[in-house]
């Protein structure tokens, strides 16, 4: 059996060999020769004059896509290469394929000896294209994969007027054993309409007007031709200085008259071709060509300067250089500008304390007001967000927040002229506010006018040095004069306009900015943002108590000395520090400063304390509670204890800050996070003259009984003397007062309600059983600290009962 097998398999090799040799004899291997790639044009635009489909010798926009397909019987298609060439078969240069091998160093031996060079150059894969193509240095190849380009055919004369002109365009493909394929070729009749060039300065018109020694030209294209968007090839400008001022004409449909400034000197055409940006080009006293005063050395206009542009596109065909329009209306485009160049103008910063706020343990609000114009930095904390908010002002006028090892401050900062409000004629006004409308103009610090400038950079200085800012770490400058040092930052910085200050030690800091133009120079006068850091104090360190007077005195509603002498002795048992602070507004001049928010009352000052008392004694003024509740509820949640009393007006009030989400502070004081959670005893009255049915406020938890201060001959013992309002002494009750409905603090007291058959302004029995035991007074016993809310003002009160309620509050507080 193995001598059987052996044998087959002896027999198998013998007859492959044998297959094999007759299989290649007398071949010598012409089976296996590469047969080469052939390629078509697969437009249906252009013509071929031997082909008899592709012959039909259309005038065509001068852009145009051209696309090729190409096969390999026996391999793949490795690349194309492709070239124009103009009606002498000279290859060219055209827009988007401005580089080609002319002199074959790049092209293939076996495509030279075919088909001849002037292909188009392309980057090799991975190769530095910051390296033009035409360098030696450059990775270039001819090839390409792609299958299609777009051809910017030309379509003008030498001399860039516009012309019908013919041009051809081939294509080869190589395969993947090197093997060249036959040229496939269409010719393209192109035609381009003339465009229409304009010119301003990045800031607008100047008309005429005055400007600095560093502006921005700006220009733009139109173009009538169909079906292709307007693109610019590149612009060409020159500056004409031209004799005396300009005055320019009503309507830009005025064309200038030119004989009246005649023209002093000029310049050469300048081109914005390999220029960063084609359509901008940067005029300073230092440029090429430069720009320079049109003053004479008594600061008397004696010239003026004149920039004409004009630009080419695509086509290669230029545009004309009239000065605005034709006199039958036609647009040909305002191809000059005029100005007068004047030396002295310098940029103003501004810092944007709107802009510039903290984020901190101690430092924050947790509601997102509805109308805010920005999202505000936060953190979140127990589920609950937390938003930055602006620095408060303390009672020496000084910037300030409480310090955390998370705090984090932001400053904003940019330039006077940033932002302006526009008017319905489109005429700006500039302001300080970073919400309205950015125009970017660049006014002038001490003028307030435009100058047609840009800012270039931003100089910072933090605590008295260079602002530390490790990826421009080397961009320091130093002042020649002073020896100040700054980081000088572009405008365009990964910083923009805003600075995160983080890990920054209790007491005073200072960031310092000033702007740069584009003249090179800088605002004399830096703007400065000083802020104050200071320690937390804890709840156990704390001791005595603020008094806030939130009311204006008026000697029949709220006078200041009888309100004073009352709190004081209200607090006569208590001998430690007792403060009394005027919370100052526009009419009545006090202790206190508002911060960017109009706030008063700075928790840093606050939290000396280990009580603060706010008292609102006013019938006919609201409070100020709604604006200074941010650096109350920040002194409650750190553990103060917090004593408010109002009047009727706290029912509105708490509304409208139910309405903004300022929930966190009511619930601190015993409220519900809603609306409509205390009801005025005057209802819809407005006088209170109306509804004086309050008379005493019944204590509960062991609370003593409090009695409005009036005369009352029947009960000498609770009512013993008159107060100091007419109208309360004559009706025997109080209207101006709160009771609340929804709360989840404790009721420590009720209203006590005139009765019906009271002989001074009784109540019917529907409003005594509406009114009467209302809750007036609540207590809210938080995690730290507690909260006592009144609904009737103290003012009003007898000094003895509001003695005795004042040495409950503080036996359990303090």
């Amino acid at each position: 059996m193995l001598k059987k097998s052996l044998m087959l398999l002896i027999i198998v090799v013998i007859l492959s060999l044998m297959m094999l040799g007759t299989t290649g004899c007398g071949k010598s291997g012409s089976r296996f020769a590469n047969q080469l790639p052939v390629i078509r044009i697969t437009s249906y635009e252009g013509y071929d004059p031997n082909s008899d489909v592709y012959n039909v010798q259309d005038t065509l926009l001068f852009q145009q896509r051209v696309y090729w397909h190409a096969e390999d019987p026996d391999g793949t298609i490795a690349g194309y290469a492709y070239r124009i060439l103009d009606a002498n078969d000279n290859p060219i240069p055209t827009p988007g394929n401005k580089y080609y091998d002319a002199d074959g160093s790049v092209t293939p031996a076996a495509v030279l000896s075919a088909h001849g060079d002037g292909w188009v150059l392309h980057y090799k894969p991975g190769a530095d294209q910051n390296i033009p193509l035409d360098h030696p240095a450059a990775s270039k190849t001819i090839w390409t994969s792609e299958k299609y380009v777009q051809i910017n055919f030309p379509a003008a004369n030498a001399d860039g007027t516009p012309a019908v002109k013919i041009s051809k365009f081939e294509v080869i493909a190589m395969d993947n054993r090197g093997g060249i394929s036959n040229k496939a070729m269409r010719f393209y009749t192109a035609w381009s309409a003339k465009p229409v060039c304009f010119v301003q300065t990045t800031k607008g018109d100047p008309r005429g007007s005055q400007v600095g020694t560093g502006l921005r030209l700006s220009f733009s294209m139109d173009d009538d031709d169909p079906f292709i968007q307007a693109t610019p090839w590149y612009y060409e400008f020159k500056i004409n200085k031209r004799q005396g001022i300009y005055n320019p004409p009503e309507t830009d449909s005025t064309l200038y008259d030119d004989s009246i400034n005649p023209i002093l000197s000029s310049t050469r055409w300048y081109s914005s071709y390999g220029l960063p940006k084609i359509n901008q080009a940067l005029l300073t006293t230092m440029s090429d060509p430069a720009i320079f005063s049109d003053y004479d050395a008594n600061g008397n206009q004696v010239t003026h300067t004149e920039v004409v542009a004009r630009v080419y596109d695509l086509a290669g065909i230029v545009s004309d250089t009239l000065k605005y329009r034709t006199s039958d209306g036609a647009v040909i485009g305002k191809t000059a500008i005029r100005f007068a160049v004047k030396e002295g103008f310098r940029p103003s910063t501004d810092i944007y304390p709107t802009k510039s706020y903290g984020l901190g343990d101690h430092h924050f609000v947790d509601y997102q007001d509805e109308g805010a114009l920005e999202i505000y930095p936060f953190t979140i904390v127990g589920g609950a967000q937390r938003y930055a908010t602006p620095f408060f002002r303390n009672t020496e006028n000084e910037r300030v927040a409480i310090n955390s090892p998370n705090f984090k401050a932001w400053v904003r900062w940019g330039w006077w002229g940033e932002y302006a409000q526009v008017n319905s004629a489109g005429i700006s006004n500039p302001t300080h506010n970073p919400y309205d409308k950015k125009v970017d103009a660049v006014l002038d610090e001490t003028t307030d006018q435009n100058y047609y400038s840009e800012i270039t950079h931003f100089d910072l200085r933090f605590n008295g040095d260079a602002y530390d800012f490790p990826p421009l770490a080397q961009n320091i400058i130093t002042d020649s004069d002073t020896g100040k040092r700054w980081l000088r930052i572009p405008l365009n910085s990964p910083l923009g306009q805003t600075v995160v200050l983080t890990t920054l030690p209790s007491g005073e800091h200072t960031f310092e900015v000033r702007v740069v133009d584009l003249q090179g120079m800088v605002d004399p006068t830096p703007e400065t943002f000083t802020f104050k850091l200071v320690d937390y104090i804890p709840a156990t360190s704390r001791n005595g108590i603020l008094i806030v007077d939130d009311e204006a005195n008026h000697p029949s509603f709220a006078p200041d000395a009888i309100i004073t002498e009352k709190m004081e002795y209200a607090l006569s048992g208590y001998n430690q520090t007792k403060d009394f602070i005027i919370r100052s507004s526009d009419s009545n001049p006090g202790d206190t400063y508002g911060d960017i928010r109009s706030r008063h009352l700075a928790p840093s000052d606050l939290q000396k304390y280990k009580m603060v008392i706010h008292h609102s004694n006013h019938p006919q003024a609201a409070s100020t509670l709604p604006i200074d509740h941010d650096g109350l509820y920040l002194y409650s949640h750190m553990g103060g204890n917090l004593v408010f009393s109002g009047t009727h007006l706290m029912s509105s009030m708490f509304d409208s800050m139910a309405a903004a989400g300022q929930y966190s502070f009511m619930q601190r004081l015993g409220l519900l996070a809603e609306q409509s959670v205390g009801s005025s005893l005057l209802g819809n009255n407005t006088g209170i003259q109306n509804n004086t049915f309050f008379q005493r406020a019944i204590g509960q938890l062991t609370f003593p009984n409090l009695y409005v201060q009036y005369e009352d001959q029947a009960d000498l013992t609770n009512y013993p003397i008159p107060g100091h309002n007419s109208i309360v002494n004559s009706r025997k009750g109080l209207s101006a007062v709160t009771f609340f409905t929804k709360f989840n603090g404790e009721p420590i007291y009720s209203l006590g309600c005139k009765p019906v058959n009271y002989p001074s302004s009784p109540p019917t029995q529907d409003q005594y059983n509406q009114f009467n035991n209302q809750a007036v007074g609540i207590r809210k016993v938080n995690s730290a600290g507690k909260s006592y809310l009144f609904g009737f003002p103290f003012a009003y009160m007898h000094q003895e009962g509001l003695k005795a309620m004042m040495n409950k509050i503080l036996a359990e507080t303090m």
